[in-house]
């Protein structure tokens, strides 16, 4: 379950304002610098890809996405949204734990190697074939299950 913090996006709209002003100032005292590495731009393309996570709907869309997806790999699965608001968001459990938990041993060889090929297409088909990605791709965000039976 996530749920947003009150007043959050006003603050994170607040902050965005003061960094791009901030950003202005630099390009101002120092327009080599600001050559080289645009902060303007920079800040431009990290806010355009924060403004979506402050509505949690567009991210329920992406995991519906992401569920429809994984459906053509045995050992994938992503959670099935239960409730989604702009500030809240509901989600089933994913089976398994997190891999960070996990004991790579407790996993056959071809369990491992079935697994990683699976996370490795279904990252590059969304790359380079849907145009998507997974924007948190970290290790708390996978979950495995030793001998689990194959879809």
């Amino acid at each position: 379950m996530k749920i947003q913090r009150p007043e959050i996006r006003e603050a994170v709209r607040a902050d965005m304002a003061l960094l791009r002003r901030a950003s202005r100032i630099v390009a101002r005292a120092a327009p080599r610098f600001n050559e080289v590495i645009d902060v303007e731009a920079m800040l431009g393309s990290i806010f355009d890809a924060m403004e979506p996570e402050l509505d949690f709907t567009g991210e329920a869309r992406n995991m519906e996405e992401g569920r429809e997806a994984a459906r053509d790999f045995s050992t994938l699965a992503v959670p099935e949204v239960l409730l989604a608001t702009p500030r809240v968001l509901v989600q089933s459990m994913a089976p398994g734990m997190s891999v960070r938990h996990l004991d790579p041993r407790s996993f056959s060889d071809s369990e491992r190697t079935d697994i990683g090929k699976d996370l490795l297409r279904f990252m590059y088909r969304g790359y380079f074939v849907q145009r998507t990605f997974h924007a948190d791709p970290h290790a708390g965000n996978v979950f495995a299950l030793p001998g689990a039976p194959r879809r």
